[in-house]
């Protein structure tokens, strides 16, 4: 019995012992962490003080030669595609060098274009056109005179303003150049466009059917039937021509009847066949055809 109560007292008395130990170990193992966590905290206090100290360094003595370049070089790739991005608006909006009303659009999203393909057709709304008038009419160009506009065989005539006169002759081809302003030309940009001027014709004349008008070897003349049904020659001066009509400056009286279809074929002398009725081919006093 004795010796059961000591050996309960040694196992006793060997718990106490390993309980102490576990304390122990537990004890130098929370003290290391306490000192590892002290030792982070200085060196992180450390670093703090390094990176605090280099800051405050740079901000007395200015940055780093190669913190300059590198900021820099960030710089420069920013212009850069700053740069590229204004080319690629630039590209994907298309401009017109003409003021005008879009009549058609030749292309679609997606199609493949090449440099000087057609996008769009315009027409124009304050088109200004350019002439050359010949050496004959020069000197008798002025501004704010008609000029009759028409585009193509098929166009529609419109009026235009003379609004600029060139003052000097070119003088290989020697004609003058004049600008023409139409506020609704509607004409598409690139089309074959043929200009009449209006120039008002001084003093007496006399308009006529421009078939009564023949060239004879640079001389105009015209044709009357005498009492005999006989072709009479006249010679005439052509001041200007608009359409179906001329104003001619002649002799003439006004109301004299004059030949028309077939003059080219006639001579002095030559016999006329009227149709039946006569056609009226009169010239008559006028102002400057229009």
């Amino acid at each position: 019995r004795e010796l059961v109560r000591l050996k309960a007292a040694w196992d006793r008395a060997r718990g106490e012992l390993v309980r102490a130990e576990q304390a122990r170990s537990v004890q130098q193992t929370s003290n290391s962490r306490d000192e590892a966590n002290s030792m982070a905290a200085l060196e992180l206090a450390r670093a703090d003080a390094s990176r605090y100290h280099a800051q405050m360094a740079e901000a007395q003595e200015g940055p780093r030669a190669e913190v300059i370049t590198a900021q820099r070089e960030i710089v420069a790739a920013l212009e850069a595609a700053r740069d590229k991005a204004l080319v690629d608006f630039q590209r994907a909006t298309i401009k017109s060098n003409t003021d005008g009303t879009v009549k058609s659009r030749l292309v679609a999203v997606g199609d493949r274009v090449e440099a000087g393909d057609t996008i769009f057709e315009l027409g124009g709304e304050n088109v200004e056109f350019y002439f050359d008038v010949p050496e004959r009419v020069q000197g008798r160009v002025k501004r704010g005179q008609t000029v009759l506009l028409r585009a193509g065989s098929e166009g529609k005539t419109v009026e235009g303003e003379v609004v600029g006169v060139a003052g000097a002759v070119d003088l290989q081809s020697r004609r003058q150049s004049i600008r023409v302003k139409a506020e609704k030309a509607d004409v598409l940009a690139g089309a074959a466009v043929t200009g009449t001027l209006l120039i008002p014709v001084e003093g007496d004349y006399l308009v006529s059917h421009r078939d009564a008008l023949v060239d004879k070897m640079g001389q105009w003349v015209i044709y009357t039937v005498d009492s005999e049904n006989k072709a009479v020659e006249h010679q005439v001066e052509r001041l200007a021509g608009v359409g179906e009509k001329v104003a001619l400056k002649t002799s003439l009286k006004a109301g004299t009847k004059v030949v028309g279809r077939g003059a080219p074929g006639l001579s002095p002398g030559r016999l006329v066949m009227l149709p039946q009725p006569e056609p009226s081919a009169t010239p008559t006093a006028g102002a400057t055809p229009k």
